[in-house]
């Protein structure tokens, strides 16, 4: 430490200490004036000014002082000094000027580096051999210049941050200095400040950390600010522009750390493609294609892993309550939402919810439904039950849905009960599998519902539970499949059918088929022939697929908040499909295949999907159907129809009439009889197959008699109004509610902004002069909002996504998660219970013994090995084989 005394008044004495540090120079200035007492003036700060001709000091002195000039014995150089009053700047000469190039001065030469954007200066060693000092080079109106000011602190700091970005360097927050519980001076440094932490040595004593590389490099560069007295205003009183450390480049800045940070569209793109299960990583690849490259985009794939473990972490032992909390503020705010839930104690153990929509959907469509549990769907294994429909378009609608800890007889009894307090009234048809349980349940709360249980699933089991050899080498299966899914028989005519086809192949004591035969009123096509729209639905296979549809969207490790964030996206995909279809349906009309009015008169009427299904009817009605006999009983008249089906390879499609025969005649093709009878004062048509009672349109028996009888319209009773199209309008599938996804509450307008920016380039993408034009606009709105900034958004993690879920955190846990949940067939130790079947086509499956001699494949229970193999005996008899090896060692198979 040199120290040199400076006369600067007669009266006053100025002791300057400065230490040889390039960058930082210590400094005490002492006065002494007549009155004899001496002060300290505290030196606050150093920076160099952005000519790198200057050190700049502050002091903190309460007196006003006026220095003339001093002489520094460092760099033999003099020093001009001025305080012209209290907290004033000490400008002290310490750099050479730019122009200075002598290698005998000691210090810098300089060279300018350049690219694209980024521009800086290189600070050189006299000799040239490395370079020293990097000084960007940004333009003047994002230049920090001293005594700036700004209204409030936050605002400087993003002003300094934004000229940290132009430069090539990333910040962080400083040290702060507080009087009287009041904010005065605060710093903004380069995020390359301090020191690396050493590592000690010692590995038995010190916990061994991660090696990470560090990027602490002791750079000096740094902003303060100064508060200006209590108008709550700051201004720059210190700037260092130089740095110690290579900035970044254009082909570089991608790796900065303020360019990794999330966004506000990675943020929603996570959120939203989270929701219909797209994971971090896979949505990370698909915004890095969005931005045009891997350079064009910061974040890198561990950001977006960490915001996904974010929102998942925001649930943690809450994520019952979240659910609770969420369900239960739509119930309150939203008109028509139901929500019920059963606790054990404090724990969640079921939930039930449906929407005005759902409930718009079952007034109209709540002919037949069915439900079928579905799991893998959630982090607890509760087990998903959506229930499911059959809208006018022949699709999956979805009514409600619930989750369920148990699968039990009670569990079930409270799922049906809260289903029917929701929607008012019962189905007429409640189609299900075997369960007992669910069976239970049906009949004690759906008391005016017919139970229906699924054909498939019954259809299936026939050759578990029947003899292989039955199954094999006869026709029984084919007949008894045959049998049961003929809907044109009578009940009785069943039976008989049933009781001869088992007495046939002596089956009468099977205890399956007894059983089966006991239920038959129950999944037999012939015992709900009287139920209106019965045949809609026979099988589960409806609700089978729409649990493959939802668990597209969800998987076992969704959290409870989450699944109902993608149940939503999941809805909100199915009611788009419905308003799609509806919006076709009645916009476009479908070709017309026949010159019949009637065919015209449905088109009108029936949705695109049921006038195909019509059209087949009319055109077999036209093909394939006659009228052969007609006779007038009483008040109505009887048709007989015959039906011609056509062979297997579809030859010989013409039909005949044979006269002689009084039959038609046709190669290749099966005849069927059909009674068709007309009450002409009714307009009222009734066929033996009862198509139109089962699935709500004409067949094409009755089409054939209208032919026949010149009738050119269909009566209206026969256009049932749940296949009409547009029997819901549109807007009573639109959603009129929205929760979470408002990121800074205005997600609508944000979402508008895309719209507007997309639809604009879409008209002019193939002109590159309007292109360059927009593109010039773009870039004077963003520096129109870079030169007036709004406010930064000082929302906590915590709270950002609390506006995206659309529920804010609770403080105290009230009900907590589901815990210990077995769903059926889970077995023990996490293994899947197999059935019957299963287990015996896994076994046809695993590979056989083989004969080590032959290298046959030996069949279950056959009798071969090496020791009894028939070709090493025959090989015995011709002595081709040496009979020690076997008697040596009579471990061999």
């Amino acid at each position: 430490m040199d120290t040199n005394t400076m006369d600067v008044e007669e009266d006053i004495d100025i002791n300057v200490v400065t230490a040889n540090d390039m960058f930082r120079t210590d400094v005490d200035v002492y006065f002494r004036d007549n009155s004899a007492y001496d002060e300290t003036l505290n030196i606050d700060s150093l920076f160099i000014d952005a000519d790198g001709d200057d050190a700049v000091f502050e002091h903190s002195n309460s007196n006003s002082v006026g220095v003339e000039g001093a002489y520094n014995s460092e760099t033999d150089q003099s020093v001009d000094q001025y305080i012209p009053n209290s907290n004033r700047d000490i400008v002290v000469d310490q750099f050479p000027s730019k122009s200075s190039s002598s290698s005998d001065s000691g210090f810098f030469e300089e060279r300018l580096y350049s690219e694209g954007e980024f521009s800086s200066t290189e600070i050189k060693s006299a000799d040239g051999s490395k370079t020293e000092f990097w000084r960007p080079n940004v333009p003047e109106p994002i230049l920090p210049v001293r005594n700036m000011i700004f209204e409030n602190l936050q605002k400087g700091i993003d002003f300094y941050t934004k000229y940290a970005r132009r430069a090539g360097f990333d910040t962080r927050l400083g040290s702060e200095k507080i009087v009287n519980s009041k904010k005065c001076y605060k710093y903004v440094i380069c995020s390359r400040s301090g020191k690396a932490e050493e590592s000690s040595s010692n590995s038995l004593k010190v916990k061994q950390k991660r090696k990470y590389p560090s990027q602490m490099m002791d750079c000096r560069a740094k902003i303060g600010f100064k508060v200006i007295d209590d108008t709550g205003r700051w201004f720059v009183n210190s700037f260092e522009p130089v740095h110690n450390h290579e900035l970044y480049t254009k082909s570089t800045v991608h790796m900065s750390r303020s360019m990794r940070q999330l966004d506000h569209y990675d943020k929603t793109l996570i959120w939203q493609l989270n929701k219909a299960n797209v994971g971090a990583v896979r949505a990370h690849g698909i915004v890095t294609g969005f931005k045009g490259g891997v350079d064009k985009q910061g974040a890198k794939k561990v950001n977006y892993k960490n915001f996904a473990r974010d929102l998942n972490c925001y649930m943690k032992d809450t994520d019952a309550s979240l659910m609770f909390n969420l369900l239960e503020n739509r119930a309150d705010s939203i008109p028509g939402f139901s929500f019920y839930h059963l606790l054990e104690g404090s724990e969640l153990r079921g939930v039930f919810w449906a929407d005005s929509i759902a409930k718009r959907n079952y007034k109209e469509f709540s002919d037949v439904i069915s439900f079928d549990a579905t799991y893998r769907t959630n982090k607890y294994n509760l087990v998903f039950v959506p229930f499911t429909g059959i809208d006018n378009h022949q699709r999956c609608v979805t009514f409600g849905a619930a989750l369920m800890a148990q699968e039990t007889e009670e569990y079930y009894i409270w799922l049906l009960e809260s289903f029917l307090n929701a929607f008012g009234k019962q189905p007429n048809v409640v189609v299900t599998d075997q369960d007992a349980a669910v069976g239970n349940a049906v009949q004690k709360v759906f008391t005016q519902s017919k139970h229906r249980l699924c054909m498939w699933h019954i259809g299936k089991k026939l050759t578990v539970y029947v003899s292989a050899e039955v199954i094999r080498e006869s026709n029984f299966r084919k007949r008894m499949q045959n049998l049961i899914w003929n809907p044109c028989l009578d009940p009785h005519l069943f039976e008989d059918k049933w009781n001869s086809l088992v007495a046939e192949h002596k089956l009468e004591d099977n205890p399956w088929l007894k059983r089966m035969y006991s239920l038959r009123s129950r999944w037999i096509p012939a015992y709900f022939k009287d139920t209106p729209l019965s045949g809609l639905m026979r099988t589960t296979s409806r609700s089978e697929s729409e649990n493959y549809f939802f668990q597209s969207f969800m998987s076992n490790t969704t959290n409870l908040v989450m699944f109902i964030c993608k149940f939503d996206a999941a809805m909100d995909k199915q009611r788009s499909i419905q308003s799609a279809s509806d919006f076709t349906s009645v916009s476009k009309l479908p070709p017309i295949s026949t010159r019949l009015e009637f065919e015209n008169q449905a088109s009108r009427f029936y949705t695109h999907k049921m006038f195909g299904i019509f059209q087949k009817e009319v055109h077999d009605c036209v093909w394939s159907c006659s009228v052969v006999n007609c006779t007038s009983v009483y008040d109505h008249d009887s048709f007989l129809v015959l039906e011609q089906v056509m062979g297997e390879f579809g030859e010989n499609k013409s039909v005949f009439f044979n006269v002689k025969s009084n039959n038609f005649r046709s190669h290749n093709r099966s005849q069927f009889q059909y009674q068709v009878t007309f009450h002409q004062s009714e307009d009222m048509f009734r066929c033996k197959c009862m198509v139109f009672e089962h699935f709500g349109f004409l067949c094409r028996h009755i089409l054939s008699v209208m032919k026949a009888k010149f009738i050119s319209e269909i009566p209206s009773k026969y256009f049932i109004r749940r296949w009409q199209k547009g029997v819901i309008r549109s807007q009573e599938l639109e959603k009129t509610y929205s929760f979470g996804g408002d990121i800074g509450g205005c997600q609508g307008m944000i979402e508008d902004a895309y719209r507007v920016v997309a639809d604009s380039v879409n008209m002019i993408a193939h002109d590159p002069d309007s292109m360059t034009l927009f593109l010039q606009w773009q870039k004077e709105i963003r520096n129109k909002i870079e030169a007036n900034p709004p406010n930064k958004d000082s929302r906590t993690k915590d709270e950002l996504i609390a506006s995206m879920i659309g529920i804010s955190k609770v403080d105290k846990i009230t009900i907590r998660n589901p815990k210990n949940v077995k769903f059926k067939g889970c077995g023990t130790g996490g293994k899947r219970l197999q059935g019957r079947r299963e287990i015996s086509m896994n076994s046809s499956k695993k590979d056989g013994r083989t004969c080590t001699y032959c290298n046959k494949k030996i069949a279950p229970g056959e009798k071969h090995d090496r020791r009894n193999c028939p070709v090493r005996k025959e090989d015995e008899r011709k002595n081709l084989v040496d009979t020690s090896e076997v008697d040596a060692n009579p471990n061999i198979v």
